[in-house]
Formats: structure tokens, sequence, C-alpha cells
């Protein structure tokens, strides 16, 4: 597996993923604002989900040391977040946080019970749900947003570089 990011790799089925949530029409990388419609085809884009590749940590430290001459593989931590983005409306609707609760629960389980992703994690490795945070509150714009956050923990081996 020479040449390989598993960061990377992870990101990328994470996008896999998230293509196939039912209910969506469609999930981007790294994207910022979603219009409700593409400006050249007119063509509808939310409900969509956004995954942006967020921050990634130590979990288990090298302390800086070498076996051999080679830094060995540790523990990663990489804290994606996942936007759920509804349709905007004029008038807000009692719904909108059901249509939430209900891609966040899609959305939960698709990307826990991955094969594929559970396999780039590995037997080390593991998926923890975080939490949500929703545009509902006081002071939100109350458009129907929701970010959910997940910590893929993985073996970063240098080797595999």
């Amino acid at each position: 597996m020479a040449g390989v990011d598993k960061r990377e790799l992870i990101l990328l089925r994470l996008k896999a993923i998230l293509d196939g949530v039912p209910g969506i029409v469609a999930a981007w990388r790294d994207r910022g604002e979603v219009p409700p419609t593409d400006k050249e085809t007119g063509d509808v884009q939310l409900p969509a989900l956004v995954l942006l590749d967020g921050t990634e940590d130590i979990l288990v430290s090298t302390k800086g040391k070498n076996v051999y001459g080679k830094i060995p593989p540790t523990l990663f931590t990489l804290k994606p977040q996942i936007y759920i983005i509804l349709m905007p409306q004029a008038d807000i609707p009692n719904t909108l946080g059901e249509q939430l609760s209900a891609f966040r629960i899609s959305v939960y389980k698709a990307i826990t019970t991955d094969p594929g992703l559970l396999g780039l994690l590995g037997t080390s490795g593991g998926i923890e749900y975080r939490g949500s945070v929703t545009d509902m509150q006081s002071g939100g714009s109350l458009e129907g947003q929701m970010r959910l956050d997940f910590w893929l923990d993985y073996v970063f081996n240098p080797a595999e570089l």
C-alpha cells in the first residue's frame, strides 16, 4: 500500500457514503455556500450534504521517537464536519426539525455501518459520533441546517506514504 494517504482514502469514502444517502439531491466535499438552485441549469440542489475535511489530531503520541531511524505508526483522529442543508422556505414549517433529525439518522447509520469505512479505520480505529449543532436556535438563521461531528480514529503509518 505504498504511496497511499489513509486520511485522504477515509475522506473519499465518506464522500461516497454521503452520495448514497436517500433523499439527498447532492453531496459535496469542501464546498462553501450551496444555493438552492444551480445558477447555470436551474436544477434544484437541496437538500444537500457538505463534507468538510475538518481537523486531524494525534491520539497516541510517539513523543518524537524513531524506531530504527523510522517514525513508527500511531493513532490519529480525523474530525470531519458534515452539514445537512435543507431547502430554505419563506415560512418556517413545523417539520424542519423533523427533516433534520431524519437526515441525521440516515447519515449516522450510513457512516457507522459502512464496511469500506470500517475497513479503512481498521481494528485499532473507530467511529465516534460527537453530536450536532443546528441553526434552529435563538440567533440562528432558521433555514434548516445541521452540522454533524464525527471523530474517526485510524492508524497513520508514515511507511505507507
